[in-house]
C-alpha cells in the first residue's frame, strides 16, 4: 500500500528546464493503514514528485517553490511492517537544480507511521524536502527552511519501532554545492518518534539539515539553527548531527572562497 507522488508520478526523466515560476504547494503522498496481522510494506514517497531511479531536472530556471508538501506512511496493525515517508517534496534518483536562482523548499515533511497492536515495524522519515542525489551547483539565492524528517511512534506494549528521522531537508548519497551563492539551510529538523505505553522505539533524529551516506561538496552555504533530536523514552534514543549527519564512510569537502564562506550557527543535537 503505497502513495507515490502527490502531484506527479513519473518513470523517466522529468524536465522543467529554462522555466520560471515552478510551484508545488500542499501536495501529499500517503501510504495506507494496515488493520490486521501479516507482513506489509507501506510508504508515502514524493509528496509532490515521485520519480524513482530517474532524474528530476530544474536547471537554468528561476522562482522554484516547493512548500507544505508531505510524504507520510500509514499506521500498522500487528505483524511485520515497513512504514516510511520518503522525500517530503521530491523523491527521485537525482534532483538537478544547477544553474538556477530563487529556489525555495519550505515546510515540507517526511513522516513515518505508527506501530501498534504488537507490531514490529521499521518506521522512518527520510528527507523532509528531498530524497535522492542533489545537485545545487552554480545556484543563487536558495533556501531550505522548516523542513522536517520525523520517525514514527510505538504506541503500546509489544510494539517495536525503529523510528528514526533522517535528514530534515536532504537524505542523499551525493550532494553537490559547487560555486553556490546565498545557499541557506535554516530551521530544518530531524526527530525520532515516540515510545509510549510500553512500546519500544529506537527514536533517533539524524542530520537536522542533511543525512549523507556518500560524498558531498559544500561551497557558499550557511547552516543556521537546524536541529536533530530524539523524542521521549527509547532504548537507543539520541539526536546526532544538528546540521549534517555523515553515515560511516561518508565524506564532505568544504570549499570556501571569497564571498562564499561556509557558516554553521545555532545547531543543536540532543538526547531525549
Amino acid at each position: 500500500r503505497s502513495g507515490l507522488g502527490g502531484a506527479i508520478m513519473a518513470s523517466g526523466a522529468l524536465n522543467f528546464n529554462h522555466t520560471e515560476n515552478v510551484i508545488f504547494t500542499n501536495n501529499r503522498a500517503s501510504g495506507g493503514d494496515v488493520a490486521s496481522s501479516g507482513a506489509a510494506y507501506m510508504t508515502g514517497s514524493g509528496g509532490a514528485i515521485y520519480n524513482k531511479g530517474a532524474v528530476v531536472s530544474i536547471t537554468d530556471a528561476s522562482n522554484i517553490v516547493f512548500a507544505g508538501n508531505t510524504a507520510a506512511s500509514g499506521s500498522s496493525g500487528s505483524g511485520s511492517v515497513t512504514q516510511s515517508g520518503h522525500g517530503g517534496a521530491v523523491y527521485a534518483g537525482t534532483v538537478d537544480l544547477s544553474n538556477t536562482e530563487q529556489i525555495r523548499f519550505m515546510d515540507n515533511t517526511a513522516y513515518g507511521g505508527t506501530a501498534q497492536n504488537g507490531a514490529n515495524a521499521s518506521i522512518s522519515g527520510r528527507g523532509g524536502a528531498i530524497h535522492g542525489i542533489v545537485n545545487l551547483s552554480n545556484t543563487t539565492d536558495v533556501l531550505f527552511s522548516g523542513n522536517r524528517a520525523i520517525g514514527g511512534n510505538a504506541n503500546d506494549a509489544g510494539s517495536s519501532a525503529k523510528s528514526s528521522g533522517q535528514g530534515g531537508a536532504l537524505y542523499s548519497s551525493k550532494i553537490e554545492m559547487g560555486n553556490a551563492q546565498g545557499l541557506i539551510f535554516e530551521g530544518n529538523h530531524a526527530s525520532g518518534g515516540k515510545a509510549s505505553d510500553g512500546g519500544n522505539a529506537d527514536n533517533s533524529g539524524l542530520g537536522g539539515a542533511a543525512f549523507l551516506y556518500g560524498s558531498g561538496i559544500f561551497t557558499g552555504v550557511a547552516f543556521l539553527n537546524n536541529h536533530a533530536f530524539s523524542a521521549n523514552e527509547g532504548e537507543a534514543s539520541g539526536g546526532r548531527g544538528g546540521e549534517v549527519f555523515l553515515e560511516s564512510n561518508a565524506s564532505v569537502t568544504l570549499r570556501s572562497r571569497a564571498g562564499g564562506d561556509i557558516k554553521f550557527y545555532g545547531h543543536m543535537d540532543n538526547k531525549g
